[in-house]
């Protein structure tokens, strides 16, 4: 028998559910939600590989916004600045295994850069009322045009066609 699944989350906590799908298979990266006795919130982002923890702080926001609530977003070790972005992708998805593929240098122009997902179902916990456990469902490319609306023109985002 199924347990009645219908906590409301906090839209800070989908986000930082998601954030935890993208870099769940990668074992050089950690994610974790901090909040203090004030209430003030945080995600923290643990990474082993200093250039990884560069590129992970280079494409991510440094704090989202949910009203009146913002939560600050934490990358450490390292904050340092690069000029090409792809190579930060690159970087900071080096070695999880949701990503199939980076395609560089693309489209006519050599001007249009993909991270390439598998082609897998990413889930989290959502309050969804229109899933019996409460879960969301989703593809990694839908979940990384959220997290990392701010990319240069010409990043895309999608899923390999390859089984």
């Amino acid at each position: 028998m199924r347990k009645n699944n219908v906590d409301l989350s906090a839209p800070w906590i989908a986000y930082y559910e998601k954030l935890c799908l993208l870099f769940k298979k990668d074992p050089e990266v950690s994610v974790v939600f901090k909040q203090d006795e004030d209430g003030d919130k945080k995600i923290e982002i643990y990474v082993s590989n200093n250039r990884k923890a560069e590129a992970i702080s280079k494409i991510l926001p440094c704090y989202i916004s949910f009203g009146n609530v913002i939560v600050p977003i934490i990358v450490l070790p390292s904050n340092d600045e690069d000029e090409d972005w792809i190579y930060n992708f690159m970087d900071a998805f080096d070695g999880n295994e949701i990503i199939d593929d980076i395609a560089q240098d693309m489209g006519l122009t050599r001007d249009m850069n993909y991270v390439i997902f598998k082609k897998e179902v990413a889930q989290y916990y959502n309050d969804n009322i229109q899933s019996v456990d409460g879960f969301s469902s989703t593809l990694y490319e839908d979940i990384a045009r959220e997290i990392f609306k701010d990319a240069p023109a010409g990043t895309f985002f999608c899923t390999s066609s390859r089984l």
